[in-house]
């Protein structure tokens, strides 16, 4: 699983953010999905997206999108701390 973080400019309520998480559940399967417009940021939990196809579907609804970081993530939950 990996966590991508996207700067994105042009959100200004609720319903942009909304907007934005529908965009991208429609273009990629993800695991999820949450955008905060108070960072202007959009975070996706994924196996793997194109980075690019994100940016290009976030820019035909009107918002300037970029990738910020792309790192390892491991879900944590009571249950992993008992794995080895």
């Amino acid at each position: 699983m990996k966590k991508y973080v996207f700067s994105v400019s042009g959100m200004s309520c609720a319903m942009c953010e909304n907007h934005i998480n529908d965009a991208i559940r429609r273009t990629c399967e993800i695991k999820s999905v949450k955008s905060d417009r108070r960072k202007n940021e959009t975070v996706i939990l994924a196996e793997r997206i194109e980075p690019d196809r994100v940016i290009a579907e976030l820019h035909k609804l009107g918002y300037e999108a970029n990738l910020i970081s792309e790192t390892a993530y491991e879900e944590k939950s009571f249950f992993n701390l008992f794995r080895r």
